[in-house]
């Protein structure tokens, strides 16, 4: 009944350790340190019970040679234990560091990678039905409604990115179609004088060209500022400056005086 109450309270220790090591509160390290010194500690227990056993039954060869066989398997059965689950736990770390290897994703996160491809497809079908039309019926347009075509384009994908952040959830996916939006914005006002919706001074070819070019550059700047304030987007940020430096490039070279007075002053340093 002893031996049966020693064996019963080593399983159970194992178990405990074990479930210590899987649940995360001991390293490996600490948990194969711990085996070891529990194997030595029962081997030490079992030296004593033998000793003890001896030191009662006598000096009789006969009586001794029982306790110590007793005792040579008790150490052995420890020892064959303890590597048996020392191996079947490096398995398991093993299996556990496979399978921590190729994460799963979450639901959340397979959703929103399913509505992003979703997303991305009817903007391309979206985009080749534009193709197709503007192909098609882009000479029979006016002027007036390619501008409003270009700029309706821009505002679309504005909407979608307002879309995907507010109601979605989908950043990334919001991201993408805010600077689509924004970049395709400063396009649709270039078209506006190509077209010379505004008369023939602010066209491309006019004397206000460089005033266009400044609208161009100007308007968009609030938009693509915010932008680089709310997402601190990088990106936006290089684009505002890259605008505001065409901004004040196209004013430098718009006004004589100031091209003058630029030059000169360049020069004098």
């Amino acid at each position: 009944m002893d031996e049966i109450s020693r064996s019963t309270r080593e399983s159970i220790v194992k178990e405990e350790i074990k479930q210590l090591y899987k649940q995360g509160f001991i390293t490996e390290e600490e948990f194969h340190r711990f085996m070891q010194t529990y194997h030595q500690y029962r081997m030490q227990r079992i030296k004593e019970i033998a000793q003890q056993l001896r030191e009662q039954e006598g000096p009789d060869v006969i009586q001794e040679s029982q306790p110590a066989d007793s005792s040579n398997e008790l150490i052995e059965s420890p020892a064959i234990k303890t590597e048996q689950a020392i191996s079947l736990t490096q398995k398991s770390v093993e299996e556990t560091k496979a399978k921590q290897a190729k994460p799963k994703k979450s639901p959340e996160q397979i959703r929103e990678r399913n509505i992003t491809w979703l997303l991305v497809v009817g903007v391309v079908f979206l985009l080749i039905s534009g193709l197709v039309v503007a192909t098609t019926s882009w000479d029979q347009m006016g002027a007036l409604m390619k501008v409003l075509t270009l700029l309706g384009v821009s505002l679309f994908f504005l909407g979608l990115s307002i879309i995907s952040s507010k109601f979605l959830k989908i950043d990334k996916t919001a991201f993408a179609f805010l600077a689509l939006g924004s970049l395709l914005l400063p396009i649709g006002i270039l078209a506006i004088g190509y077209f010379g919706l505004f008369g023939s001074y602010l066209t491309i070819g006019g004397e206000g060209r460089y005033v266009l070019g400044m609208m161009c550059t100007l308007i968009p700047l609030p938009l693509y500022m915010r932008n680089a304030m709310a997402d601190r987007s990088r990106l936006f940020v290089w684009i505002f400056f890259l605008f505001l430096s065409f901004f004040v490039g196209l004013y430098v070279c718009g006004y004589s005086s100031t091209k003058r007075s630029f030059l000169f002053t360049y020069y004098d340093l």
